[in-house]
């Protein structure tokens, strides 16, 4: 018995295919892990195979309803953690045969990454998860499925076993394409050179011959020019016939360039003295003491729902006394929501909308970033999530701002792009305020992490953090699982 099988799916989308898969069949208790760059069809295919879209060709035969749990990107007062958090709980407690989950650890603090990696573990069901987060993959898939070049590709292993097999093929594809070159290249050399010493071939001169040794000796070069001649014909035919071997695709690198933006010179930013931070009435952190230096790309890290949003749209608001924003300031500012996005302008008309780059570099940025020129006229809302963050982020980055307040900029967005990021914000010569999870991404941007709590922002460093036991934590997800079977 099998949960879903499906046969030559193919769908187009914007007078391009996005895909065509020949077969997949998902089994019971199979735990999948759907990876894929942004825009190569992943939710697409999920749509699909959920009965929510018809694919364009191909049959699916479905013995299991899914619960599906979908990306979020709505406005809302909870955090984007706790919407993630309370949708995911509320599809575990229908107990599903099938479980479906699209970039379930987006806006997750540690605590609840973890507590999600041992809820999956736990759940006996099926499981499709949509995720860039390798932790994730390789804590709680045992297969995994990659879109690329509009095909599905289907592995026995997590994705450390994918990608180290991937590698293999790799360098073993490039090692046969180097061979392939080299054997191809000898025999045109070879050929080239039996053209060229035939035609070089010297006539003996008559003066020193008989005509009787003459014709004996025109013969014999003749028939030396014609071995030559066919020797090189021989070898450029072998040239020519030799089994192809395909170049190895290469992944396009993604380089965004700090150039013309404008700079605060020695003007403080933001300077933050004895702000009470609030949510309504309730009050997040009684304490917020804080100084933002030009130049600065300082990290606001801690757990879900301690107010680090809230503290970012108080410094956007700047209508506490508390708050000193520097009026030479202009910020550019990326929403988890993507709120900023205009979802009825074009990818063109988004980016370009505050710009001081040339049109050069605009084109050049986007299409490092996967949209080509013949996609520049497409609507905002006709992206996937991932790709509405890429246009998010590239609006912003490439706006006149010079100092980026950026709210969990890593969200959804694949491992090509998530590099280009970094790189982008490490040579980027204004100020940066951020708001992120990904401890990778802060260790490699971040000049200064600070953590938000009730008492203030503190500097991890500083401070003696008090161990959690694998018991404590234990005791921790028990009472959390029980507390959850009892709703």
């Amino acid at each position: 018995m099998f949960v879903i099988q499906a046969q030559n799916i193919a769908i187009t989308r914007h007078q391009q295919q996005l895909f065509n898969i020949e077969q997949l069949v998902i089994n019971p208790g199979d735990r999948i892990g759907l990876i894929g760059a942004n825009g190569a069809g992943k939710t697409t295919l999920i749509d699909i195979l959920t009965g929510a879209l018809t694919p364009d060709a191909g049959t699916i035969d479905r013995q299991t309803t899914p619960v599906v749990v979908h990306q979020l990107h709505d406005i809302s007062t909870q955090s984007g953690g706790e919407q993630v958090k309370n949708a995911i709980l509320t599809a575990l407690r229908q107990q599903p045969e099938w479980l479906i989950l699209d970039e379930p650890s987006a806006n997750l603090d540690e605590t609840n990454q973890q507590w999600l990696i041992d809820q999956l573990n736990r759940f006996k069901g099926t499981l499709l998860l949509i995720s860039h987060d390798r932790t994730l993959l390789n804590a709680v898939t045992t297969t995994t499925w990659s879109l690329a070049d509009h095909t599905l590709t289907m592995f026995a292993g997590n994705y450390d076993a994918f990608t180290a097999n991937e590698t293999a093929q790799r360098n073993n594809q490039a090692a046969a394409f180097r061979n392939y070159q080299q054997q191809k290249h000898k025999l045109e050399v070879a050929a080239i050179k039996r053209t060229e010493r035939a035609a070089k071939t010297t006539k003996p001169n008559p003066h020193n011959h008989s005509r009787n040794e003459l014709q004996d000796m025109k013969s014999s070069l003749r028939r030396n020019q014609g071995k030559m001649t066919k020797a090189a014909r021989v070898m450029k035919d072998h040239a020519e016939h030799l089994t192809p071997v395909a170049k190895p695709t290469e992944q396009p690198s993604v380089t965004l360039r700090a150039e013309q933006f404008a700079t605060l010179g020695r003007h403080t930013p933001i300077n933050i003295q004895h702000l009470a931070l609030k949510a309504g009435k309730r009050t997040l952190a009684n304490d917020v003491n804080f100084v933002l230096h030009t130049g600065d790309r300082v990290a606001i890290t801690g757990p879900n729902q301690v107010g680090k949003t809230t503290l970012l749209r108080a410094v956007l608001a700047n209508q506490n006394q508390a708050i000193s924003v520097n009026p030479a300031v202009k910020f550019g500012y990326f929403a988890q929501n993507m709120s900023r996005l205009d979802l009825t302008a074009t990818i063109w008309q988004n980016v370009t909308e505050h710009t001081r780059q040339d049109n050069a570099i605009v084109r050049t940025i986007l299409a490092e970033f996967g949209f080509k020129a013949t996609a520049l006229d497409i609507p905002a809302q006709n992206l996937s999530g991932g790709q509405r963050v890429k246009v998010s982020l590239v609006k912003v980055l490439l706006s006149d701002a010079n100092v980026l307040i950026l709210d969990e900029p890593t969200n959804y967005l694949d491992l090509p792009t998530l590099t280009a990021l970094e790189q982008f914000l490490t040579t980027y010569p204004g100020t940066v305020l951020f708001v992120s999870h990904d401890e990778t991404f802060v260790t490699h941007v971040a000049t200064r992490v600070l953590k938000l709590s009730n008492h203030g922002l503190v500097d991890p460093n500083q401070v003696a953090t008090k161990r959690i036991t694998a018991a404590q934590r234990q005791a921790a997800d028990e009472a959390l699982l029980a507390q959850f079977r009892n709703l």
